[in-house]
């Protein structure tokens, strides 16, 4: 079957499918000018669109919005095109653009990727789904702004402190900082969402099990240690299925959207006139 759906021929079949659908879908809205269909790849797309400017998925009060919004832009756009307002409007084309590209959207959400699917993509594509390291993580804090120009003795001190008698309480050492003075398996990106990229870089160059620093930040000065650490790598399947499986049904969706434009371009004699003007003789 898998290499059934991968022969060329197959794909030119599909392909006929969408360009015969996309005329379809003209002839639809010239012969049912009174009936307004909200399909099912249509509120996919509305939801997607949704997902990808708040990242997150919409509430169901905000999908009806989303479902109300869409039949009024739907009611507006035929009765300016009844009007005749859609001659030589650029956001009317845009329009007839977004929903002829929506017909790859549909097809392809009809696609149920295989195990065997997913995992080729994962592995032909890994960058995007590689798991950051993960640390356990303390952090005493000096304020370079309330010691001044005695802060990196303050922080040597500390430290000495911290190395000769480890049964220090490290929490009540340095000064406050509305910020975790510890971070238990944090990835390396939540860290370097609080104390900069730069701080959190420096951790990777660090050994386990001792007090180091100073390190700087964009707050000040840290006395760091790190009591465990999981490097960064390559996920199992099962850990990022969902979004392999996302990005896996959005590749398919260009791919499609380009080999449609591509065939029905052949219809065409696309001439692009010159910027620059020839000059007369």
């Amino acid at each position: 079957m898998k290499k059934l759906i991968r022969e060329p021929l197959v794909h030119f079949l599909l392909l006929g499918v969408l360009i015969f659908a996309a005329y379809g879908w003209v002839k639809r809205d010239q012969q049912s000018a009174d009936e307004i269909v909200v399909s099912r790849g249509q509120q996919q797309h509305l939801m997607t669109m949704f997902s990808r400017t708040w990242q997150r998925q919409p509430t169901p009060q905000e999908y009806q919005g989303l479902l109300k919004d869409y039949i009024r832009e739907e009611i507006a756009y035929r009765e300016g095109k009844a009007m005749g307002l859609d001659q030589g409007d650029t956001i009317i084309r845009r329009r007839m653009r977004q929903k002829l590209e929506l017909l790859t959207d549909e097809i392809v959400s009809f696609t149920k990727p295989s195990d065997e699917d997913l995992q080729q993509y994962l592995d032909e594509n890994p960058e995007p789904f590689r798991l950051e390291p993960r640390m356990d993580l303390r952090q005493v804090y000096i304020s370079l702004d309330k010691r001044g120009a005695d802060a990196d003795a303050y922080a040597v001190e500390i430290l000495e402190q911290l190395k000769s008698k480890p049964q220090t309480d490290w929490k009540a050492l340095g000064d406050s900082l509305p910020l975790p003075s510890g971070f238990t398996v944090a990835r390396l990106g939540e860290i370097a969402r609080n104390f900069g990229s730069q701080f959190a870089d420096s951790l990777l160059k660090l050994e386990q099990g001792e007090w180091i620093g100073p390190i700087l930040s964009g707050y000040g000065l840290h006395l760091v240690r790190i009591d465990a650490y999981v490097p960064a790598r390559d996920p199992e399947l099962i850990e990022v299925r969902d979004k392999v499986k996302i990005e896996w049904l959005e590749q398919r969706r260009r791919n499609a959207t380009d080999e449609l434009y591509k065939r029905l371009a052949e219809k065409y004699s696309i001439d692009i006139e010159s910027l620059i003007e020839e000059s007369a003789e």
